[in-house]
């Protein structure tokens, strides 16, 4: 991680244009600006001598007389087309402020690069904090308002993350993924069934047998829900000892029920005789 350096009271302006995307620039005074060793940035400000809301962050890696050696477009500005006189300066940024290991408060953070919090990163509530990157903290995260993380970015948190307002988590897709309660949902009667992340569904229910003098037999039902895809397997047992009854069995399977299967001991099955049944598929 870099280590950031700070001067105050540095401002100067460009004395030679720049493009877009070059990696060095030079300005009209080196005077006050530090020596950077290998590993340490200094931050700069510019802004459009022509219009004072145009801003980017760069970091100087390396200063030669008055070149400076800079990574483009940081803390979520882009790299932009600067002219000679615009202005440069050494100024206070969030993402300098984050590295250097305070407790940070801020409100509204929309960063398309790494937050960096080793002190620990508080978004007050009403707030948010918006991530297209990575924020990775060995501190503390406390996000009262909120903390987004779209899709396919990271948020890595080596230290804890509170968050007493609300955490959108998107929903699984890999092994790696974490998951939501959303993810679970489920009806706990007594005909119901629990989903799972991974797409498996378990089902159980009580089913009905008729009265007959029959020794076997059979009869449908319905699963609580229709299985999207398939079923996978069932098991029913008797909910009372009921002599009659030997054996229970699952057949013929849809996506949507099945039928029970009895075979007894030649004993009359009477009325009211149930069986519990539960049932995987996906």
């Amino acid at each position: 991680m870099s280590q950031f350096v700070y001067i105050n009271f540095y401002k100067t302006t460009l004395s030679a244009a720049m493009t877009s995307t070059q990696t060095t620039m030079t300005v009209g005074s080196a005077t006050g600006l530090p020596t950077l060793t290998t590993g340490q940035v200094l931050p700069l400000v510019l802004t459009s001598a022509s219009n004072n809301t145009v801003h980017e962050i760069v970091y100087v890696t390396a200063i030669s007389s008055n070149t400076l050696t800079i990574e483009r477009g940081q803390e979520g500005t882009a790299g932009n087309t600067w002219a000679i006189g615009d202005y440069v300066s050494c100024d206070t940024t969030a993402g300098s402020v984050v590295a250097s290991g305070d407790d940070v408060s801020f409100g509204t953070v929309d960063a398309t690069g790494l937050i960096t919090a080793n002190g620990g990163l508080t978004v007050p509530s009403g707030q948010t904090a918006t991530v297209a990157g990575t924020v990775d903290a060995t501190g503390l995260i406390t996000a009262n308002g909120g903390l987004t993380v779209p899709s396919g970015q990271t948020a890595t948190v080596a230290g804890t993350l509170d968050v007493t307002g609300s955490a959108t988590v998107p929903a699984a897709t890999a092994s790696t993924n974490p998951v939501n309660l959303g993810q679970f949902p489920n009806s706990l009667a007594s005909a119901g069934y629990q989903k799972l992340p991974n797409g498996l569904i378990i089902q159980w229910q009580v089913v009905g047998l008729p009265s007959t003098n029959a020794s076997s037999g059979s009869t449908s039902f319905n699963f609580p829900i229709a299985f999207p895809n398939g079923f996978l397997s069932g098991q029913a047992i008797q909910d009372v000892d009921v002599p009659a009854i030997i054996i229970l069995g699952i057949y013929s399977p849809t996506t949507s029920g099945a039928r029970l299967t009895w075979a007894g001991s030649g004993s009359p099955l009477t009325g009211g005789t149930t069986c519990w049944v539960m049932v995987i598929g996906y």
